[in-house]
């Protein structure tokens, strides 16, 4: 059953009137930001249009008009992925909505925190609500995800399709240029002596498994455009460079749309416009991103950070769907992958590279493959020799209803996580580590965040909370699991974890 939601908050454009009734059916684009999801609302609004309810009319969009308007999502105030996990996870981040048809973009603000979670970019969605002229947004009343919204495949196996936007804002002269950038974009553009830095082509190429393609032809570099101090969005709000809300972000984005297409740019080409933009003085934030990626979505990187490729690739992963990498602690916390906290070259953990379909286990294991007394001897290799390179276990043994999903995996600092001479790549403490990991959530879009629950050495073992899942690491070649489904009946695998020497 598709969820239901009750939000409040959007603009609209210039066809609706101040106090209009709506109703759409649009696709759904979902800002991300890096932070934490609480969303933030304003009573005040509400009560405004409570004491003074607007006039019967309504504005309905056709399904068949949907493909001209993308539900965006995005995570605002996404603090800097790099870092410090403490202090990431403490900062509020705040997820914001738009609908975008015809050049038109329409807010959404929901009054209650119901649901929203589960509204990723691409979506397709029933909206109803009321338009407020002054803030162009659309004061939902009611949401519903169509049956029909549901994205087919898996956007990490299509080619990526990307325009990047090299702006100087007003006085503020941006640190990349476009030959470096190129350089560190593509291999068309890489330097050919030996012991170059890897590009972020390099990236896609190893962490993907060769399953998604990152080329020049596909994704161009613009720039520098110069950016005036002040300017006006599609639907004429003013933006100012000295400031860094909502209509600011939209309206660099969309001078910088303009600029392309009077230089003959089909943008329609390019399902990711990202935004290198220089150190802006009110923006407080490494990086922005749209959670999922519907006709087209966003991505915005600003200052020194656009030299970290790491960054890209975070921001990046959430065009992809995906959400943090976190422990139960920290929202930031695993620090084997790039979209936690910590700088260095690294693929995304297991879950993650499951969820965007690069990787597969090699075997999940539930309630009726696993028997008791039986005993399973495997062979899980290191990421980076193979795609196939996981364990997956959904004890359903234990309830009829949710229960946690384990990803059991082993990593070397090799391949794709092995860094460039320049960057470091997996950190050292992960290095011939078994990985435990948590992760709900389905391949594609997901809201659901990974955990990771334990990096397992010599030794070391691991029981869940649950007492449902115990691994003890054998040798540096191998791990055991035993999973109990009641006290007196055991079952047992046995996880040869084979590192490059034993291939």
């Amino acid at each position: 059953m598709p969820p239901v939601f009750s939000p409040a908050g959007s603009r609209a454009g210039s066809t609706l009137s101040h106090g209009e009734l709506v109703v759409m059916e649009m696709s759904l684009a979902v800002q991300p930001s890096e932070g934490s999801r609480s969303f933030s609302h304003s009573s005040a609004g509400a009560e405004e249009y409570e004491s003074t309810p607007p006039p019967s009319s309504s504005l309905e969009f056709p399904i068949e008009a949907s493909y001209d308007a993308t539900l965006n999502a995005m995570n605002n105030y996404e603090n800097d992925p790099a870092y410090d996990a403490s202090y990431a996870a403490s900062k509020e981040g705040r997820r914001t909505f738009s609908l975008i048809s015809a050049g038109t973009t329409f807010f959404l603000e929901f009054l209650q925190l119901q649901d929203t979670e589960d509204l990723v970019s691409g979506l397709m969605v029933e909206v109803e609500g009321t338009f407020n002229a002054e803030t162009n947004t659309i004061l939902v009343s009611h949401l519903i995800v169509t049956p029909d919204s549901i994205q087919k495949g898996l956007l990490g196996q299509a080619p990526i399709t990307s325009i990047t936007f090299i702006v100087n804002i007003c006085q503020s002269t941006n640190f990349m240029d476009l030959a470096t950038f190129n350089s560190t974009w593509t291999n068309k553009y890489k330097p050919t002596e030996p012991g170059a830095r890897r590009t972020m082509q390099d990236y896609y190429d190893a962490c993907s498994y060769g399953k998604t393609s990152f080329t020049s032809e596909n994704n161009v570099v613009v720039g520098p455009i110069s950016l005036p101090c002040f300017g006006r969005t599609t639907w004429d709000a003013q933006w100012n460079s000295s400031l860094c809300g909502r209509d600011e972000i939209y309206g660099w984005a969309q001078a910088a749309e303009a600029y392309a297409v009077e230089k003959g740019i089909d943008l329609s080409l390019y399902s990711r416009r990202i935004l290198v933009m220089p150190q802006m003085p009110k923006c407080q934030w490494a990086g922005l991103a749209s959670v999922g990626c519907g006709r087209f979505c966003y991505t915005f990187i600003q200052g020194n950070y656009a030299r970290s490729l790491e960054t890209f690739f975070h921001e990046l992963g959430h065009n992809l769907g995906l959400q943090h990498s976190a422990t139960p602690t920290q929202e930031y916390g695993d620090c084997s992958c790039p979209l936690g906290a910590c700088t260095g070259l690294r693929c995304f953990n297991a879950p993650h590279t499951w969820q965007a379909g690069w990787g597969e286990p090699i075997e999940t294991f539930n309630k009726e493959n696993l028997q008791p007394g039986e005993l399973h001897n495997m062979t899980v290799p290191a990421t980076h020799l193979t795609s196939t390179n996981m364990v997956r276990i959904r004890p359903d043994w234990l309830s009829d209803g949710p229960v946690p999903v384990y990803f059991i995996s082993y990593r070397e600092a090799k391949g794709g996580d092995s860094g460039d001479g320049y960057r470091q790549g997996l950190l050292s403490k992960f290095e011939h580590q078994v990985f435990v990991h948590i992760y709900n959530g389905s391949q594609g879009f997901s809201t659901e965040r990974t955990e990771l629950q334990a990096t397992l050495t010599l030794g070391v073992p691991y029981v869940d909370s649950s007492g449902s899942l115990y691994i003890t690491d054998v040798d540096h070649a191998g791990a055991a699991i035993t999973i109990p489904v009641k006290p007196d009946v055991l079952l047992g695998d046995r996880l040869d974890m084979a590192p490059t020497q034993k291939t």
